[in-house]
């Protein structure tokens, strides 16, 4: 199985939708996601049920007496919880099985070398990083409708990118001062990167099919990785990331101090 190899620039926007297709049509992939899936619904249903059993009532009195409106409210806090509460549950499973499938893309693309080292659960289950306290503080955006889902996937954009990607830039033993390099694009001001970064444009997509109920966590964040993969796959055909080619005229411009204050590893 080969991936398209292209001569411009890789489109970070496009990889989350290739790794849709790509994970549909590699059955050595099926039995990890069928398995991932089945849990994500069960945990998932199994939130929801206690959750409207249990905090339903309470909450619909809370928001307003118990008057009908405040019964919508009670359920689209539910549901955010249920949700929450799953994501919490299946984040040490759904990083494993992600690894797996990142591995096991680039390996059917003929791109995993032997010196390269497959990536640890260490940093997935560091709950102390910047990245991880963005998307709680954000998650309540998601009640939101539409216009809340976006804005949610698009402040976390480089935390997702950054996230999954990172599982290649271990890989090939790549330092957190050249991460950030290679993720903002060495910009000074971190804002701007969220204008130009092909990284942004990808953790976009990947947050926003993350987002949708139930089968984002359980099949997309999955799909999400083959879809890194594949980007890394493109990008070892050409030698590596832009900043670790032989010649590459990118210069650190982001101060140390600003590299330390958003990593551990960097800004996730």
């Amino acid at each position: 199985m080969t991936s398209k190899r292209s001569s411009h620039r890789d489109k970070g926007m496009n990889y989350p939708l290739r790794g849709i297709l790509y994970l549909l049509t590699a059955p050595s992939m099926w039995g990890t996601v069928f398995c991932v899936v089945l849990l994500g619904f069960s945990v998932a249903l199994l939130c929801v049920i206690l959750l409207f059993a249990f905090a339903l009532f309470p909450q619909a009195k809370a928001f307003g007496g118990q008057k009908w409106w405040s019964y919508v409210l009670a359920v689209m806090a539910v549901l955010f919880e249920a949700m929450l509460l799953a994501l919490l549950l299946l984040k040490v499973v759904h990083s494993k099985c992600q690894k797996k499938i990142f591995v096991t893309t680039m390996e059917l693309e003929g791109a995993w070398k032997p010196g390269m080292i497959e990536p640890s659960l260490a940093k997935d289950i560091n709950c102390c990083r910047l990245g991880f306290f963005v998307k709680i503080i954000t998650f309540p955006l998601n009640l939101i409708p539409v216009v809340g889902t976006f804005i949610f996937a698009f402040v976390n954009a480089p935390f997702e990118a950054w996230d999954l990607m990172d599982m290649y830039f271990d890989a090939i033993q790549m330092d957190d001062e050249a991460q950030v390099v290679e993720v903002t694009g060495g910009e000074r001001a971190y804002c701007s990167m969220y204008a130009s970064s092909e990284y942004v444009k990808f953790g976009f997509i990947a947050m926003l099919l993350e987002s949708i109920p139930v089968v984002g966590p359980a099949f997309f964040s999955l799909s999400n990785a083959c879809g890194a993969a594949l980007w890394a796959v493109d990008m070892e055909a050409r030698g590596g990331p832009s900043t670790q080619q032989p010649g590459s005229k990118t210069v650190a411009l982001v101060p140390t101090a600003v590299a330390v204050a958003v990593t551990d590893h960097p800004i996730i």
